[in-house]
């Protein structure tokens, strides 16, 4: 996990993200790169997961935990769920051509991997890299190595100490906020302090 491959620089997440103007498509990046949740995860997210008042996401399954969201995906499931069609699927994230279906695995990849080339990325990205980007950038934090692995639902000591050596070799970002996963937002200053101020 050491190597470069593995994960995105932050001058590749920025490219990413400028690269995605769907509304839903969006969300999936902002998800996978403020939360590291899995694919299987993301897919099966309906809702109610989503506790707007507390800004909590709640994953179900052999994982189950509570994840803070920050401003950055917080907004962007805000974005998505007042645009997404009227439907009686539950699913969090549908198709948004012909009827109505939930999003599997394969197709949140697929879009991933034409936004990282409409990006300008010369190598392949999935899901899978989008959360190892994360875990990297959550172990460069101030962060008990207990509540990284609770948010990033791990347990295995392998995939920990890779994480963590991963993280080892990267420059550690200059941190400003008290909130942990602040500290992944992305966007210019200037337009988290506004966010902050009306949000």
């Amino acid at each position: 996990m050491s190597n470069n491959n593995d994960y995105l620089t932050i001058n590749e997440i920025t490219a990413l993200q400028k690269a995605v103007m769907e509304p839903r498509d969006k969300a999936i990046i902002e998800l996978f790169l403020n939360t590291g949740i899995f694919l299987t995860e993301l897919v099966e997210l309906k809702t109610d997961n989503i506790d707007w008042e507390k800004r909590h996401l709640k994953i179900t399954g052999k994982r189950e935990r509570t994840l803070d969201l920050n401003n950055q995906v917080y907004e962007a499931l805000s974005n998505w769920t007042n645009q997404k069609s009227k439907t009686p699927l539950l699913n969090l994230f549908i198709t948004t051509k012909g009827k109505a279906n939930g999003l599997s695995a394969r197709s949140v990849d697929n879009l991933i991997r034409k936004y990282a080339a409409q990006a300008g990325i010369k190598r392949n990205v999935n899901a899978q890299i989008l959360r190892t980007t994360f875990a990297v950038r959550l172990f460069q934090q101030e962060i008990s190595t207990a509540e990284a692995t609770r948010i990033l639902g791990i347990s295995d000591p392998e995939s920990i100490k890779r994480y963590i050596d991963a993280s080892k070799s990267q420059p550690t970002p200059h941190l400003e906020s008290a909130s942990k996963l602040d500290h992944l937002d992305t966007r210019p200053k200037l337009t988290k302090f506004i966010t902050n101020l009306f949000s």
